[in-house]
C-alpha cells in the first residue's frame, strides 16, 4: 500500500485546497487526483508563504549559539542521532523518495563546508541535507520564529539549528558558531532564497550576504538544487549537488563573496532549468 501524503496548495491568495498524493514503491510520487494548475499570487520575492501558524519570535542576545560541555554533547547526540537521523532516513526511502545526484563530492570533501540550496520543501529541506553528507552533522540556519514551536522549538539547537542573528551582538555570536562548526568538520546548510516557496521550479533572486561565512573561512561551498521532473502521471523530485566552489582569495572580501554567490546561482539555476513540470505556478500581482 502506498504512502499517502495530505498537503495544501493555493489557487488565489483568499483560498487554498488539498491534493493527495501517493508515493509509489516503483514510480515515485503518484497523483491520485487530478487537478487544475494552482498558481499563487506573489507581490515580491520577500513574501513568504510559510509558517503561518508560527508566531514572530525574538531570540534573546544571551541565546547561546554554540554550547560546550559534556551534558550538550550527550543531549546532542540524542536528539541529532538517535531520532533526526532515523527520523530523515525514513522520510528518504518512504516518503520523500528523492534522487540524490552528485554526493559522492560532499563525501570527498576535507573538512567542514557549506550547502546553499533552493528553498522549496519543508520538509526535504530539512531532512535531505542530513542524508547527503551522513555521516557528517548538519547545522542549518533557520527562521527564529520556527523556536515558538510546542516542545520541539525548545530542542531545535539539537537538531543542529541556527537562528538567523538580528542584534550585532547575536550577529557575533552566530559568526562563532559558525566557524567552531566548519573546524569540527559539520556542514553548514543555507537556504539563501530565504522564504519557503513550495515546488517553484525557478531560482528567486538572493543577495551575497549569507557568503560571507565560507569567504572568511577558506571552507568550500556547494549548491545543491532540487527539481521537479515528469514521472508518469505525476511528478518526482531530484537534488543535485554541484561544487566546490571557493571563494577566490585575490579578491577583496565583497567582490569574492559577489563572485562566489553568482557561481552558486549560476550552478543552482543551470539544474533548475532541469524541472519540466510546474505543480504550483507563482505569478507576481498585476
Amino acid at each position: 500500500m502506498p504512502f499517502v501524503l495530505l498537503c495544501d496548495t493555493i489557487d488565489s491568495p483568499q483560498k487554498s485546497k488539498r491534493i493527495f498524493l501517493a508515493a509509489d514503491h516503483n514510480e515515485g510520487w503518484r497523483e491520485l487526483k487530478k487537478y487544475p494548475k494552482k498558481t499563487v499570487y506573489y507581490e515580491n520575492f520577500d513574501c513568504d508563504f510559510a509558517g503561518k501558524e508560527l508566531t514572530e519570535m525574538r531570540l534573546p542576545d544571551t541565546y547561546k549559539y554554540y554550547r560546550e560541555g559534556a551534558l550538550h554533547s550527550v543531549w546532542h547526540f540524542i536528539v541529532y542521532r538517535l531520532f533526526a537521523t532515523p527520523l530523515a532516513a525514513i522520510y528518504k526511502l518512504f516518503i520523500g523518495r528523492e534522487r540524490i545526484i552528485g554526493k559522492k563530492k560532499l563525501k570527498a570533501a576535507r573538512g567542514g563546508f557549506f550547502i546553499y540550496g533552493n528553498h522549496t520543501c519543508g520538509a526535504a529541506d530539512a531532512f535531505i541535507p542530513g542524508i547527503a553528507v551522513f555521516p557528517r552533522r548538519t547545522y542549518t540556519v533557520v527562521d527564529p520564529k520556527n523556536f515558538s514551536m510546542p516542545v520541539i522549538g525548545r530542542s531545535l539547537y539539537y537538531f543542529g539549528a541556527l537562528p538567523r542573528p538580528e542584534t550585532p551582538s547575536s550577529s557575533r555570536e552566530f559568526g562563532f558558531a559558525i566557524t567552531r562548526r566548519i573546524e569540527e568538520g559539520g556542514a553548514v546548510v543555507i537556504y539563501p532564497e530565504a522564504h519557503l516557496w513550495e515546488y517553484a521550479s525557478f531560482i528567486r533572486p538572493f543577495s551575497d550576504a549569507s557568503f560571507t561565512y565560507p569567504e572568511r573561512t577558506g571552507a568550500p561551498a556547494f549548491a545543491m538544487t532540487r527539481v521537479y521532473r515528469k514521472h508518469g502521471k505525476g511528478y518526482r523530485t531530484e537534488v543535485y549537488i554541484d561544487g566546490p566552489f571557493f571563494a577566490t582569495r585575490t579578491l577583496s572580501a565583497k567582490d569574492a563573496r559577489a563572485k562566489l554567490a553568482r557561481e552558486i546561482r549560476e550552478a543552482m539555476e543551470a539544474r533548475s532549468a532541469l524541472s519540466d513540470i510546474e505543480i504550483i505556478k507563482y505569478e507576481r500581482k498585476s
